[in-house]
């Protein structure tokens, strides 16, 4: 259980607004990892929202589950579970990995003949795999030696063993002409820091790409406490309004960040898991326990029947769940 007491942060790490006003109270954590309870605040300035009391770096490494995101081999030793884990990859996960890599390269255009991409908390590959078949000479980062073990010796992907804090450290300025980072901005402490270390390492007209949980969301305004995107604290750190993360690629020396929608599914998987936490990939996959199965079938229906709440709240009112951002860094530098 962490003991830190519930202070408001120093700065806001999308606009570094130092005002703060309450917004969530008595939030716990939905894996039940973390003991206590915590709050969020809303920046004053840009709306975003921000984690109180806030995990330190070296607590918040310990409160991550052996098996938290959702990949192909999370069910190993388990027919059964093998089975709901292929049919869960062909029917959830694919569709909305094809989306984002369409909604990638209608953005990007195709890669050229010697274009870097650097995946950050790459996990076990699936996206490095797809960007390598798209033509990219891909690298992975990850802070399990085991994980990076994996894509080195199974899969032949180069990878580093590490973490966000280190990317000045561990790669060379203009490195790489894509950076991705798949819902990792919401896990660190500042997220205008780590823009600034992407800007960095990529060459001029390079492209931070990132899919972000949204913090003026319609389901975070909705749900509220409920919102599974609230319920990641302590491992979600903060959570961005629209205007914060312009601000901060702003600050980092972006172009203006073009802000989409992330696919509809994965936008209305949090309505699911929201409902039903139980139903969490880290419950089902690594406990065993019935009610789990039983509650991620219950949260497949609610999934698809809340379908069409996620297409009004991301195309009608573009408040989305997830947002998928594009952020360039510029030929010349930005005056």
């Amino acid at each position: 259980m962490l003991e830190a007491q519930p202070v408001a942060p120093v700065k806001c790490p999308y606009c570094s607004g130092q005002t703060f006003a309450p917004w969530l109270d008595g939030v716990t954590d939905r894996l039940g990892i973390a003991g206590g309870t915590y709050t969020f605040l809303r920046c004053r300035d840009c709306d975003s929202a921000v984690l109180s009391p806030a995990p330190t770096t070296e607590e918040l490494a310990g409160l991550y589950p052996e098996v938290y995101s959702f990949h192909p081999s999370v069910a190993k030793g388990s027919k059964l579970k093998g089975l709901a884990a292929a049919l869960e990859e062909q029917v959830f996960f694919q569709p909305q990995y094809r989306m984002q890599y369409r909604t990638m390269d209608s953005v990007l255009g195709p890669p050229a003949a010697d274009a870097r991409l650097l995946d950050l908390g790459c996990g076990v590959g699936q996206r490095l795999l797809a960007f390598r078949q798209r033509g990219y000479a891909v690298h992975g980062l990850d802070f399990l030696p085991a994980v990076v073990a994996h894509l080195k010796n199974e899969l032949g992907i180069d990878a580093t063993c590490g973490n966000l804090l280190q990317l000045d450290q561990l790669f060379a300025e203009s490195s790489f002409d894509v950076v991705t980072a798949f819902q990792v901005v919401e896990h660190v402490h500042d997220a205008q820091a780590l823009l600034k270390s992407c800007f960095r390492l990529l060459r001029p007209r390079g492209w931070f790409m990132a899919t972000i949980p949204m913090g003026n969301s319609l389901q975070a305004t909705l749900l509220k406490e409920r919102w599974c995107g609230v319920r990641e604290a302590p491992r979600h750190l903060n959570l961005p309004s629209h205007e914060g993360l312009r601000r901060a690629c702003s600050a980092a020396g972006f172009a203006a960040p073009e802000i989409r929608t992330d696919s509809l599914l994965n936008c209305a998987g949090l309505v699911g898991l929201s409902l039903l936490p139980d139903a969490a990939t880290t419950k089902v996959y690594a406990e065993n326990s019935v009610r789990s199965v039983v509650n991620r079938l219950v949260a497949a229906g609610v999934t698809f029947a809340a379908l069409p709440l996620c297409y009004v709240e991301s195309h009608l009112l573009h408040r989305p769940a997830t947002a998928l951002v594009f952020a360039q860094k510029p030929a010349a530098p930005l005056h």
